[in-house]
């Protein structure tokens, strides 16, 4: 494990789809790919703010979205709902700090 690079993917998926199509990998979105010599530490949120960026446009106002199938055009409209990842990526995220006093965000 003494690799000398670092790569943090940034994956969405789709949640209002039946759990086994929702799950599988052809429905995961790698909307964004942090690369580097070492972890963006708390310097993450410079990468994901054009992501949270349109995130609040999807979920504020949508997006025009043409349907192919129904050869209609709709309104799309996303929300984050929860993020997955580590106790280090937590503290990065959230600015929570995971080490020393009141290190766990949940029991404190």
């Amino acid at each position: 494990m003494s690799s000398r690079y670092n790569v943090w993917p940034i994956i969405l998926v789709p949640y209002n789809l039946p759990p086994w199509v929702c799950m599988s990998s052809t429905n995961f979105m790698l909307s964004l790919i942090i690369p580097g010599p070492k972890a963006p530490g708390n310097d993450i949120d410079v990468f994901l703010q054009p992501l949270i960026d349109e995130l609040k446009v999807l979920s504020e106002v949508g997006v025009r979205t043409y349907d192919a199938h129904s050869k209609e055009f709709f309104d799309t409209f996303a929300m984050l709902m929860w993020t997955v990842h580590d106790l280090p990526g937590y503290a990065n995220v959230s600015s929570w700090s995971t080490k020393g006093f009141l290190a766990c965000p949940h029991c404190h």
